[in-house]
């Protein structure tokens, strides 16, 4: 009786053991099979690189800000190869900033929130052997700011998981 239940311990372990290698292959394949997008990330000004989950089964790895131009940039998110890309592809991304000084933003109803937040689709990218989503190009006057927010969502059910908090960041760079 004690052998028979070993070996159907042993069986039901190399069952998941074999689903744990096939899943990764999947992963790979799928990470491979991303759009290809110029590195730049020896260019970018990296905001955030400690790790962050928003939720047990999607965590960012870093948070990397390039300039375009004086007020002008763009946020690259560095996503973790955890095996549930296809779960961050149905979300967006929300980068929210609340300045030292609001009355620096240009549009009204930014001044009034005391606020702005840069949201992006997430769709996936490869950039050098890294799971990436880029925000667009957006223009941001203020550049010092007391807190910022980010997190994933659904437009149609709101926030999913955990936010992220950033405080004192800096854009003067």
């Amino acid at each position: 009786m004690m052998i028979k239940k070993g070996v159907v311990i042993g069986i039901i372990f190399l069952w998941i053991l074999s689903g744990c290698k096939s899943k990764t292959r999947e992963n790979t394949v799928l990470k491979l099979s991303l759009p290809q997008i110029v590195d730049v990330s020896e260019d970018l000004n990296y905001i955030f690189t400690d790790g962050f989950s928003f939720t047990d089964n999607l965590r960012i790895d870093k948070i990397g800000m390039k300039r375009i131009d004086e007020h002008q940039y763009k946020i690259f998110y560095f996503f973790s190869d955890t095996g549930c890309m296809e779960q961050i592809e149905v979300l967006n991304i929300a980068f929210r900033v609340y300045p030292k000084k609001p009355m620096e933003f240009n549009d009204k109803l930014y001044q009034k929130n005391k606020a702005r937040t840069i949201a992006a689709k997430c769709v996936l990218n490869r950039m050098a052997d890294n799971i990436v989503v880029a925000s667009d190009i957006f223009a941001l006057v203020p550049k010092t700011f007391n807190e910022t927010k980010i997190y994933l969502y659904k437009p149609e059910t709101g926030i999913v998981g955990r936010t992220m908090t950033i405080l004192d960041l800096n854009f003067d760079f």
